[in-house]
């Protein structure tokens, strides 16, 4: 099922208001809609790249789990840059966000607690770039993951550099956006991988990188 939330936008300088609906796509749901839950969290270094953070929550009080991260970022006049949703660290545990910090390369912070009954399982740092960089971080652990896919829009190959405390072995999968596998390939080294993605059809992608038990998704462009 897909829900709808609608953003407002007040422009101080203009003193307008803008309306802006978007589509929740929330495959947790049974019988209680979605909602967002209250940590509303808003930051900015450029006023032309605004990030607006939550959560999405799971109403069905027999489950009341996390839906996911979703991290909207606006230009200054309202308009949307683009959108991202991470759901692919402890999927089966609430979340709560503690803070948000947008940085001086563009990308933004995200202070997240996963709990178990109310209480603090562990916390861990999400930074996302939209560059292609993204990072975990384990607060309890200091077990850190950081993945960097470029070039972003790719054409015959993309790169994909790895960062980790623990590293043996790592898979990416590239998904076309009816949601089919369209390559699957190892990435054996930290440093360098190179995968081949000459006999893909130009368009839209999506990845996950399987790396110490987790995984981490983002987006690709093949031109």
């Amino acid at each position: 099922m897909v829900y709808m939330v609608l953003i407002l936008i007040y422009n101080t300088r203009d003193k307008t208001v803008i309306n802006n609906y978007y589509n929740i796509n929330s495959s947790m749901i049974h019988w209680i809609n979605a909602e967002l839950y209250h940590n509303l969290m808003i930051d900015f270094v450029n006023e032309d790249s605004i990030f607006f953070v939550y959560q999405l929550i799971d109403a069905n009080p027999y489950n009341y789990a996390s839906n996911g991260i979703e991290i909207f970022n606006f230009k200054i006049d309202g308009s949307l840059n683009y959108r991202y949703t991470f759901n692919d660290y402890q999927p089966n545990l609430r979340r709560e966000i503690n803070g948000v910090t947008a940085t001086r390369d563009g990308g933004v912070i995200v202070d997240v607690s996963s709990t178990i009954n109310y209480d603090i399982s562990n916390s861990w740092l999400l930074r996302y770039s939209h560059n292609g960089n993204l990072d975990l971080l384990n607060i309890e652990t200091k077990e850190k993951e950081t993945i960097n896919l470029y070039p972003n829009p790719a054409k015959n190959y993309v790169c994909v550099d790895i960062e980790a405390t623990n590293f043996s072995k790592a898979e990416i999968e590239l998904f076309d956006m009816q949601g089919k596998l369209v390559k699957r390939a190892k990435l054996s080294a930290m440093q360098g991988n190179r995968v081949d993605v000459s006999n893909l059809n130009a368009g839209a992608y999506t990845y996950n990188i399987s790396l110490n038990g987790k995984t981490i998704s983002g987006k690709v462009i093949i031109q």
